[in-house]
């Protein structure tokens, strides 16, 4: 089926496209998915079998601390017991760029750009002004996963989605001016 575009639509995608690559040109972070998501939960079982019930059974069980991972697609949920009085949230994301070299790059840009960073070359964290920690570390974590072996369990039954990985995540804001500052740094 071909796909008739007219020259209104076609000087639009030009632009978007023009957009993109500035865009690109000018990011601290080059990421190029969402490597995964860290959860605190009240009850490591239940959660476990809720987001097993989702998206399935392979799992990963950290063999120093009740943390497991959960795969969805090539990202994956960290999932662990929040700590007595910590609450109960998203723990962290983790933005993944390309390779180890990217990261060490990454890291230098965004230190440059005057923005606070945790961590070494291999990996690092920032805070955005809402307490929110962002990790930026080289894709596909999964596989190189530290201590952590496979965990059985589950139902048995297939999951009720077959995830192939997390197309986005929403962060609430206090002072939507200051994030954007913030954000806008990084891209």
């Amino acid at each position: 089926m071909a796909i008739q575009v007219n020259r209104r639509e076609m000087l639009a995608l030009l632009g978007a496209a023009a957009a993109s690559r500035m865009w690109a040109a000018t990011a601290l972070v080059h990421p190029t998915r969402i490597d995964h998501v860290s959860l605190a939960v009240k009850n490591i079982e239940q959660a476990m079998m809720f987001y097993r019930t989702l998206f399935g059974n392979e799992v990963m069980k950290d063999n120093k601390t009740d943390r497991r991972f959960l795969r969805i697609g090539p990202c994956y949920l960290s999932i662990a017991p929040a700590a007595a009085g910590q609450a109960i949230r998203i723990d962290h994301l983790c933005t993944g760029v390309a390779n180890v070299e990217m990261v060490a790059a990454a890291k230098a840009a965004v230190e440059s750009a005057g923005i606070t960073v945790k961590g070494s070359n291999r990996d690092f964290t920032i805070i955005d002004p809402d307490g929110v920690n962002i990790q930026v570390a080289a894709n596909n974590a999964w596989p190189r996963m530290p201590n952590a072996a496979p965990e059985a369990g589950g139902n048995g039954e297939p999951p009720l989605f077959r995830a192939k990985g997390m197309h986005h995540l929403n962060v609430r804001v206090s002072d939507m001016e200051k994030s954007t500052a913030f954000y806008s740094k990084l891209r």
